[in-house]
């Protein structure tokens, strides 16, 4: 119904609103019944509450396009970006994994692909000195162990060399 009208008659007689249009005009028309056998009929201009709604209306709908276009925009970039980052990160990664430990991931990030860079350098890192210490320890147990088959040999051309002397005698 008219919002006001059945609060402000609610003993009145009264028809249901009907949408007409007068001269290109869309009103609500209501036919109530007056004091003394009269009929007043009451109309109601839908423009006032239904222009701002429409305003309103055609202001989100640009907010909305305006923002799908912003992010089409934004979107490629962002993601170009990202998928740059991905690519140095897996290219550094292939690299140290092929025995590259000098190879160091440069990824001017703070985000998730900067965090990995970064682990994968101090990873190259850390593997370069324990293999450093690992040849260090190699190149010192050959040594031990030459010195200690030089040790052997030698006991072993003494014993030799006793064997004969005590078969001589």
């Amino acid at each position: 119904g008219v919002p006001g009208l059945e609060a402000a008659m609610p003993d009145a007689d009264h028809e249901m609103p009907e949408d007409v249009t007068v001269a290109g005009q869309q009103l609500f028309v209501a036919a109530v019944p007056a004091p003394g056998d009269l009929i007043a009929l009451v109309t109601i201009d839908p423009e006032p509450r239904v222009g701002p709604a429409r305003a309103t209306a055609l202001r989100n709908v640009a907010i909305a396009a305006g923002s799908i276009l912003l992010a089409l925009i934004i979107l490629p970039l962002t993601i170009g970006r990202l998928a740059g980052a991905i690519r140095r990160v897996t290219v550094g990664a292939e690299a140290i994994a092929a025995g590259d430990l000098d190879q160091r991931i440069d990824v001017q990030s703070s985000d998730e692909t900067g965090l990995l860079a970064g682990a994968f350098n101090r990873m190259a890192a850390s593997l370069k000195t324990t293999l450093g210490e690992l040849h260090a320890l190699t190149a010192e147990l050959e040594d031990r162990v030459q010195r200690r088959t030089a040790d052997l040999a030698e006991a072993n051309e003494q014993g030799a060399a006793f064997v004969k002397r005590v078969e001589r005698a």
